[in-house]
């Protein structure tokens, strides 16, 4: 049995490669802007001491959590991208499609770090004094992004499978069956 594929699925595709690849390349452009200008360590007030500027390198996951020293986060990072690839292409929802352009476009711009540094450049430091998020990028923001839209529409979305124009339930509902 073979597989057709329209031309406008490919199109739209592509769309969402370039945002995936916009997004990855804007990470790694700031990251150079803040690797240029920043003193490692050093918090520079951005709105007072809400949200600053910190300059740190983070060779480990999400939040600083290590997974061994020797663990091959680049290779680890690079499959999880092209599965995302792939779910990208398959899914036929368009917020979803457009979510997992937004982490593999946050993939991209982590993975590179990863290449290039060793560690991933993170600098967007928020908290009040002492209570302090674990600083991140905005690469990300971005898979954050995709992963809350996706949990969003999982959650809260309508569901497409039910058509409210002559779906069982509008049915049952209308019709005189069962009704005494």
């Amino acid at each position: 049995m073979r597989m057709r594929i329209s031309f406008s699925k490919i199109k739209g595709f592509l769309y969402l490669l370039i945002i995936s690849l916009l997004v990855g390349l804007f990470d790694i452009a700031v990251k150079h802007v803040i690797l240029s200008n920043f003193i490692y360590g050093k918090p520079v007030n951005v709105i007072g001491d809400f949200l600053r500027i910190t300059l740190v390198l983070n060779p480990n996951t999400a939040f600083g959590i290590s997974l061994g020293e020797n663990f091959p986060y680049a290779l680890v990072s690079t499959i999880l991208a092209v599965v995302v690839l792939g779910l990208m292409f398959v899914e036929k929802d368009g917020w979803i499609r457009l979510m997992y352009a937004f982490i593999l476009g946050g993939a991209i711009g982590n993975i590179t770090d990863r290449i290039l540094n060793g560690a991933v450049v993170d600098f967007i430091d928020v908290g009040i004094g002492n209570l302090r998020w674990p600083t991140f990028n905005i690469a990300d923001t971005f898979v954050s992004l995709g992963i809350i839209g996706i949990l969003a529409k999982s959650l809260f979305g309508k569901d497409e499978s039910v058509r409210s124009d002559g779906g069982v339930r509008e049915r049952a509902c209308n019709s005189s069956e069962g009704n005494s």
